[in-house]
């Protein structure tokens, strides 16, 4: 789960449209279609972002990246 919501993060960087995160959680489906617990993943982070104005999801998977760098090296300082 923290692996696809990483991939999302980083296709959303690029593309952080509804229509982008469409694209992002189509593909990465089609990458496991057996992997239950991704699609599980996929679909609560989705509908987090649905429920969220366009505008906010760069941030919010920006904020995720940072979460996720910070749990690999905690060291590191979350910057506000």
């Amino acid at each position: 789960g923290a692996t696809a919501a990483y991939g999302v993060a980083i296709s959303l960087s690029d593309d952080a449209s509804d229509s982008g995160l469409k694209n992002t959680y189509d593909t990465l489906i089609e990458t496991r279609p057996t992997a239950i617990n991704l699609k599980w993943a996929l679909d609560r982070l989705l509908a987090v972002l649905k429920c969220t104005d366009v505008s906010y999801h760069l941030p919010i998977m920006q904020i995720l990246k940072k979460l996720m760098t910070l749990r690999r090296d905690p060291s590191l300082k979350l910057e506000t």
